[in-house]
């Protein structure tokens, strides 16, 4: 909803498929020239590594992908 109030136009899917071919396959329906995809957010060692879905979408995806780092969450949590 708060995407949509900004503009961004947005779509719900419901799929069998993997994550990685669903996220392909609604590129490839919907045209779109690039995929933004946000990690895991892990520090260190993990941090090196992309999560299975965005390394999978990077692999298979016949268009650029923008992996964003995932915002750090508030130690604060009140």
């Amino acid at each position: 909803a708060e995407l949509h109030e900004q503009g961004v136009e947005t779509k719900v899917a419901i799929s069998s498929e993997s994550v990685v071919d669903g996220i392909c396959k609604s590129r490839r329906e919907a045209g779109a020239n690039l995929i933004v995809l946000s990690s895991h957010g892990h520090s260190g060692f993990r941090k090196f590594w992309l999560g299975s879905v965005a390394n999978g979408v990077v692999k298979q995806a016949a268009c650029p992908v923008l992996v964003v780092p995932a915002l750090e969450k508030s130690a604060d949590k009140s």
